[in-house]
Parts: structure tokens; C-alpha cells; sequence
């Protein structure tokens, strides 16, 4: 009788430790995600592009993108290869190889939008210069939603010409000063 009392106090004693642990790993897990999402909601926030997006369509936004990793020296896509993402810098430092200089990509910028949004291929070979992690949002996913939401289409297309303009206007600008 003292043997299976002891076992099941023994029992009693791991499961008021263990619920509570299991509890807080829970608990610690939800802030995570919160802040992650919170983190990444900012970013997409800031890009130009989505500037005209309220709360709501960050936060659909926010929920298709994927992390994704690369080393120093990897290359995030090839020149003229089909444009099929578009990419958001979190951490690190890339490089746009263009066709009159290159350019430095770092953390809170984005790139690879032009292609998808005009359905042409890839303007550019980008690398990475350091380890960096971005996230990925895919054309399918891009494309569903604008299906959904034909106003937000209209709105990120509107923006996208606006930046088409001041990169052509930037464009003309250094050929002159050459």
C-alpha cells in the first residue's frame, strides 16, 4: 500500500511540474510567432510597394511569406531567369548585379517585384554578399490575391509604375553624369 502511494504522489509531484513547464513553453512559443509576425508586418509595412495597403492586407500579405536562407556567395536568382517570387531582406547584405553598376541590397529592402508584377523575366543576377535571411513571397500566391482583391491589384500596380518612372528618370540621370 505505501509503494502505490508513493508512486502516485510520485506521479502527482512530475505532472505539477511538468503542466506548468509545458504551460509556459506554450506561452513562450505564441510571443514568438507574435513578435516574428509583428517583425515581419513592419517590414512590409515600410516597402513602397504596399504603402497603400491598409492593416488587413499587410496582415494577408504578412501570412504568405516564406523564410528563406542563403549563404554568403549563393546566387538568389540568375539574369533573365523566369520571375516566379519576389524577396524582403530581413538580415544581410546582397548585390543587384545590373547592366550599368551594381547595387547593394540590405536589410528592410526588397527586390524581384518588377518581374512578377510584369510577368518578364529577371532584370538582374542578385548574391549574396553575407549570409542573409529573406522572406519569399511567390507569384502563385501574389496572384491569388490580387484575384481576390482586384482594388489591391490596381493599388501595388499604380505604385509600380511610379518606381518604373523614378527608376528610369534615376537611369537617365547617371548616363548624363557619365
Amino acid at each position: 500500500m505505501g509503494r502505490v502511494l508513493g508512486v502516485i504522489i510520485m506521479l502527482l509531484g512530475v505532472g505539477t511540474f511538468a503542466l506548468p513547464a509545458g504551460v509556459l513553453a506554450s506561452a513562450f512559443s505564441e510571443e514568438r510567432k507574435r513578435r516574428d509576425f509583428m517583425l515581419t508586418w513592419n517590414l512590409i509595412a515600410k516597402v513602397p510597394l504596399f504603402s497603400v495597403l491598409d492593416a488587413a492586407e499587410i496582415a494577408e500579405i504578412t501570412q504568405l511569406l516564406r523564410p528563406v536562407e542563403v549563404m554568403a556567395n549563393e546566387v538568389v536568382f540568375h539574369k533573365d531567369d523566369v520571375a516566379d517570387s519576389m524577396y524582403f531582406i530581413v538580415s544581410g547584405e546582397l548585390e543587384a548585379e545590373l547592366s550599368h553598376q551594381p547595387r547593394r541590397l540590405q536589410a528592410s529592402e526588397y527586390f524581384g517585384e518588377l518581374g512578377l508584377l510584369y510577368h518578364r523575366p529577371r532584370s538582374a543576377t542578385v548574391i549574396a554578399m553575407t549570409r542573409a535571411e529573406l522572406l519569399e513571397l511567390d507569384a502563385k500566391d501574389l496572384h491569388q490575391l490580387f484575384e481576390r482583391k482586384p482594388k489591391l491589384h490596381d493599388q501595388i500596380m499604380q505604385e509600380a509604375e511610379r518606381r518604373l518612372a523614378n527608376d528610369r528618370a534615376n537611369d537617365q540621370a547617371d548616363a548624363t553624369s557619365d
